[in-house]
């Protein structure tokens, strides 16, 4: 489990002790599979919901999933070690498992490092507390699709101004639901993972592109390189940033792992090509809405995991597949078409692009239309 909130007790309201009870059920859900959230009684819920994949265009290869339900939210960061390697430095991952409303809307609370089993062990061990370290802390403020993130590594603090992608028409349309039923559920962003495997996980972000795309995953895993280090190994994540949905429902895409600039670099460089590395194939089977299969490899090692969604509080939410084009999200797009033809959003729908003045990279890269 994580390091739960120093509260003193003696001052206890009720209401932080509530936060006390769902940050231990909260972190207990990474770190040992339990789900017993029903047992502590929910406060009112927060509205919006804020579940999406959020970056900063200017800063490509760097980003952050939030998984939002009832007033917590659980951020999972996807950046890279200071190694001192420039723009070559190897990724690394953060959690919030649990970041909490506060009174001013903004959302709080320990920011964490793990190491685990490899992502290819077999069994995987579940994770324990004694590997899993606090760096610091975490805050996200929100305004409509734009946001603010602070959090700080071993004294190191890192602001970013943050939006939310958008690689298809619009963003799915997330809403807190009173049904945690979600089996009908035909949009799958949301945070997966597997409850006997705490410790890694796979954030789905789902969003329509039009034809001839259609509907896409785009994938971020967090979960641990092979470095034969048993249980310890370092974190690692890789990303499928086209996961295209096929004829028999499945999802399908290219799997790539990048190197960039460290999480503290001012100013971080945007991904480049040669700092990604195509290292297999991820395809999504869902069964239902709320249970499916993975498969995946790395290096020509195949990997095959039962996944469902990690509910760690209620109510939970339910996403609608936006299907239209919204003028909101008319000038820019971040994306990558398998045939090779990067596609733009305009007002009417995706065309191809017509002016790059910028192409950073397949899943990355930064267009701007004519």
């Amino acid at each position: 489990m994580f390091s739960t909130p120093k509260f003193r007790l003696r001052r206890t309201s009720m209401k932080t002790l509530k936060q006390f009870l769902v940050a231990l059920v909260a972190t207990l859900a990474l770190a040992g599979g339990f789900q017993v959230f029903a047992q502590v009684a929910p406060p009112t819920t927060a509205s919006p919901n804020y579940t999406a994949l959020w970056w900063n265009p200017a800063e490509s290869g760097w980003g952050i999933n939030l998984t939002h339900q009832e007033n917590i939210i659980f951020a999972t960061m996807f950046t890279y070690r200071d190694a001192g390697l420039g723009n070559q430095n190897p990724p690394m991952w953060y959690v919030g498992s649990a970041l909490f409303k506060q009174e001013d809307g903004s959302y709080f609370g320990e920011w964490y490092q793990t190491v685990g089993s490899a992502f290819n062990a077999n069994p995987f061990v579940p994770l324990t507390p004694d590997r899993i370290t606090q760096v610091g802390t975490a805050r996200l403020t929100f305004s409509g699709n734009t946001g603010t993130i602070t959090y700080s590594v071993n004294g190191v603090q890192v602001t970013k101004t943050m939006e939310k992608q958008v690689y298809g028409l619009a963003p799915a349309e997330c809403k807190f639901t009173d049904n945690p039923d979600r089996r009908l559920a035909t949009n799958y962003q949301d945070l997966w993972w597997n409850p006997s495997e705490s410790g890694w996980g796979v954030n789905f972000t789902h969003q329509y592109a039009g034809p001839p795309r259609g509907e896409i995953l785009f994938a971020t895993m967090f979960t641990y390189a092979n470095a034969s280090a048993g249980d310890r190994n370092p974190p690692m994540w890789y990303v499928a940033s086209e996961m295209i949905k096929q004829p028999d429902g499945s999802f399908y895409g290219f799997l790539y792992q990048t190197t960039g600039s460290a999480f503290n670099a001012v100013p971080f460089v945007p991904l480049t090509p040669d700092r990604i590395t195509p290292v297999g194939t991820m395809q999504f089977t869902p069964i239902d809405g709320q249970t499916g299969t993975l498969v995946y490899s790395v290096n020509g090692v195949t990997v095959v995991k039962t996944i469902t969604r990690q509910v760690y509080r209620y109510p939970v939410f339910v996403c609608t597949t936006v299907t239209t084009p919204q003028p909101t999200y008319t000038d820019k797009v971040y994306t990558l078409y398998v045939g090779g033809y990067p596609y733009a959003v305009t007002k009417t729908g995706v065309t191809k692009v017509k002016n790059m003045t910028q192409y950073t990279s397949p899943g990355f890269g930064l267009f701007d239309c004519d």
